[in-house]
C-alpha cells in the first residue's frame, strides 16, 4: 500500500512538474532588453569569480553549488542584480574551449533524456544551431540545443 501511495505521488509531482510552459522568445527578449545591465553584471562578476560555476536565485536569496572562499563578497555582489531581474533563475557558468558561458535558466522541466529547458545565454563565440524562432523548435523532437540571437554574444536558447 505505501508503495502504491509513493508512486502515485511520484507520478503526480512529475506530471505537475512537467506541465508548465516555457517562456515564449517573445517574453525572454522583454526580460533580456529590460535587465541588461544586471545580465552583463552578473556575467562580469562571475568571470571575476572563476570557481563560482551554479548559483540557483529563489527569489530572496543566492544559493551555491558549488564551493567558493569569499561566497559573502559575491553573493552582495550578484543579490542586486537578480533582485534587478526579479525572478527565480537558476545560472551555470562554464569555461570551455571556445570561451566563457553563462546559461541563465528560465525554466526547466522533466528530468534527464525526457527534459527541456529554456533561456538566455551569453556565449563569447557564435554557436551552431542558429534558428529564427525557438518556440517553433519546442515542437519538434530534436535532441539538440537551437539558440536564436539576440545582441552580440547573447542568444535565447531552448534545449531537449
Amino acid at each position: 500500500m505505501k508503495l502504491k501511495r509513493f508512486l502515485l505521488v511520484g507520478v503526480v509531482l512529475f506530471g505537475l512538474g512537467g506541465c508548465h510552459r516555457h517562456p515564449t522568445d517573445a517574453a525572454l527578449q522583454t526580460a533580456f532588453r529590460s535587465n541588461y545591465p544586471a545580465f552583463s553584471n552578473i556575467v562580469a562578476d562571475l568571470r571575476l569569480a572563476p570557481d563560482r560555476t551554479q548559483i540557483e536565485w529563489n527569489g530572496s536569496a543566492c544559493v551555491f553549488g558549488d564551493t567558493l572562499t569569499n561566497q559573502a563578497v559575491v553573493t552582495t555582489r550578484l543579490l542586486s542584480h537578480f533582485k534587478t531581474i526579479g525572478q527565480p533563475l537558476f545560472v551555470v557558468a562554464t569555461q570551455t574551449r571556445a570561451g566563457p558561458q553563462v546559461i541563465f535558466y528560465f525554466s526547466r522541466r522533466g528530468i534527464s533524456v525526457s527534459g527541456s529547458a529554456k533561456g538566455i545565454i551569453y556565449m563569447e563565440t557564435e554557436p551552431m544551431r542558429i534558428v529564427p524562432d525557438t518556440d517553433a523548435s519546442s515542437q519538434t523532437n530534436a535532441p539538440f540545443t537551437v539558440v536564436r540571437p539576440l545582441d552580440k554574444n547573447w542568444f535565447i536558447f531552448y534545449s531537449r
